[in-house]
């Protein structure tokens, strides 16, 4: 059993409510993905399970996407992923939202990413590229309407 009760802590049922129907605004706006990555926090896990349904794919936990984790080690663990991958990371703010800014290359908190809200970036990494970009950030709202 996980320690802490923020660990523990599963979702509302209407927070899964609002979670579905993010999700399928985020399917809509971001198309296809190749996985589906969690923190081990319950409320994350359960999160992944709808999220990782509306894209028709399995979701896996990362230890990483724990909010205790130093920002340097994700940011390491995602150099190793392929060119071509195409994720969902879903974790906690203000980690999740601090880790979009260094990828970023800012400070830590110019991007707030808001509970069920998303963004997306994307990572050049062919000699030359400009680096990573931030096509858009999403509110839960935001998603919502996107799905329909």
């Amino acid at each position: 059993m996980r320690g802490s009760a923020d660990e523990q802590r599963p979702l509302s049922p209407e927070q899964r409510r609002l979670v579905r129907e993010s999700a399928a605004g985020l399917a809509s706006a971001f198309g296809a993905v190749t996985e589906v990555l969690t923190s081990p926090f319950l409320a994350a896990i359960e999160t992944a399970a709808i999220v990782a349904k509306s894209f028709d794919v399995r979701f896996g936990e990362l230890s990483l996407l724990d909010p205790s984790t130093r920002l340097e080690e994700l940011v390491s663990w995602l150099g190793k992923k392929p060119a071509d991958a195409a994720l969902v990371l879903i974790g906690h703010d203000p980690a999740l939202s601090r880790f979009a800014c260094r990828l970023l290359g800012g400070r830590s908190d110019f991007l707030s990413i808001k509970p069920a809200g998303a963004c997306m970036l994307e990572i050049d990494r062919s000699s030359g590229g400009s680096g990573p970009k931030l096509h858009w950030v999403m509110t839960p709202r935001q998603l919502r309407r996107h799905a329909r």
